[in-house]
């Protein structure tokens, strides 16, 4: 290195110019290759004991991609169910991401045993931390294709033990739980279209038995349409006659005000009244004319008489005829003639719909029990979760690069630093001189 010195008032000198040699520099370093060289294998020493000492990280990977069409044959039932492996599939990916799957693992006995002394909250945490998830994206032409079918679950644990059977139980529940899922959403169907043709067979039944009704009654037809004329003759009278008392009742009630108005407690001679009032009667004489009044007949006869009407439960002792209509009713009998139509036990031999409807409900329930014993896949293993046999961190390989790259650096910069210091000393020395 060469330097050329400026000197100041004190005697002072000042580097002018300085460059740097860097064959100095590494003869400086090779100077200190034990230096370079001790470092450099401490922190390898480091890093060899965090490789092969630290903790270790397990990975379990699984992937699936949709069922095939023979693995959901059993739940596809002719004009009953159909059940497609894209509708299986979809119903997986939204088990396996449904919250309500890592509750149930982070409650799960065997689970709680592998994290120890943990509450669940934490596992839950930890395990929500450890599962990584690549689901099924839907293309663009909306239809899945190609590898955008396929679902990828990892699980990352502290021991192989437990990233097995973290992942076993977590993609098993899943798979359970879509298979229950999808059984009884097609139960239930079921059981919703059964009920309805069970509903539309009464329905029938019901029908088929009117129309054999009513082919008896043919056979009493005058006796019916009789009696279902005085019946109606006599709710239309008693209608009628509930009607006019209601009429009644106001006009009696419209007196009733009128004479508590005059003062009328007691019956009048309406005549006597009207000569003993001027401009009042005259107005009165003029409102009656139009409707006769019986306020005269005073407020106790008339409150007598509206709470009487107002109390009767049966208007028939005050219509006329009323008696002979009752009477000609209760002698209007049904013919006690039966024949072989009442005797008979089922309409089925005879009712074409009722045999469609019987067979649609023998198909339903034939249904249902193959569905109920069914067994099917929801999805197609692609590749298995296997207990893995050695962990994937730490990193050995790069653990051992870097921390050599690292001490190397490390031991480099101590020499330089050690080479500055003696250098500014020596420096500091000669100046004091």
């Amino acid at each position: 290195m060469r330097k050329d010195m400026a000197y100041g008032q004190e005697g002072q000198h000042y580097p002018k110019d300085e460059e740097v040699n860097l064959l100095e520099l590494w003869d400086k370093v090779l100077e200190g290759k034990k230096t370079v060289a001790l470092t450099t294998l401490i922190v390898m020493i480091f890093g060899i004991v965090w490789a092969f000492l630290g903790p270790k990280t397990y990975e379990v990977t699984a992937a699936f991609l949709p069922p095939m069409h023979n693995d959901v044959a059993e739940l596809n039932f002719p004009d009953v169910t159909s059940v497609s492996t894209g509708t299986l599939y979809k119903e997986f990916s939204q088990s396996i991401v449904s919250p309500e799957n890592l509750v149930w693992l982070s409650r799960n006995e065997q689970i709680q045993g592998l994290f120890g002394n943990v509450s669940v909250p934490d596992i839950k945490r930890r395990l929500e931390k450890n599962i990584s998830l690549s689901l099924p994206v839907e293309a663009k032409e909306k239809s899945l294709v190609g590898d955008s079918l396929l679902t990828q679950v990892t699980v990352d644990g502290g021991s192989a033990e437990q990233a097995y059977v973290v992942a076993s139980l977590y993609i098993g529940h899943a798979i359970d739980s879509t298979k229950q899922n999808i059984k009884e959403d097609l139960l239930l169907t079921i059981d919703q279209r059964l009920k309805l043709k069970n509903k539309l067979y009464e329905i029938e039944n019901i029908k088929v038995n009117r129309e054999i009704e009513a082919e008896i009654s043919r056979l009493k037809e005058s006796d019916e349409q009789t009696k279902v004329a005085i019946k109606d003759l006599i709710q239309q009278l008693r209608k009628k006659e509930k009607l006019s008392r209601q009429f009644q009742i106001e006009r009696l009630e419209e007196d009733y005000t009128l004479a508590k108005k005059l003062g009328i407690t007691q019956p009048i001679d309406p005549l006597s009244y009207n000569r003993g009032a001027e401009q009042s009667s005259k107005k009165l004489v003029e409102v009656t004319n139009v409707n006769p009044s019986r306020y005269w007949l005073g407020t106790n006869i008339l409150q007598a008489e509206i709470k009487n009407l107002k109390g009767r439960k049966n208007d028939d002792a005050f219509i006329p005829g009323m008696a002979n209509l009752q009477q000609q009713l209760q002698t209007s009998t049904i013919s006690q003639r039966i024949n072989a139509l009442q005797q008979r036990e089922s309409n089925l031999p005879f009712s074409e719909i009722l045999r469609g409807l019987k067979f649609d409900i023998l198909k339903l329930q034939e249904a249902k029990k193959q569905i109920e014993q069914a067994k099917f896949d929801v999805v197609r293993v692609v590749e298995e979760p296997l207990k893995p046999v050695k962990p994937v961190k730490p990193y050995k390989t790069l653990i051992l690069a870097v921390s050599a790259i690292f001490g190397f650096v490390l031991g480099v910069l101590i020499v330089l630093v050690r080479q500055a210091v003696r250098k500014h000393k020596s420096d500091m020395t000669v100046q004091q001189n």
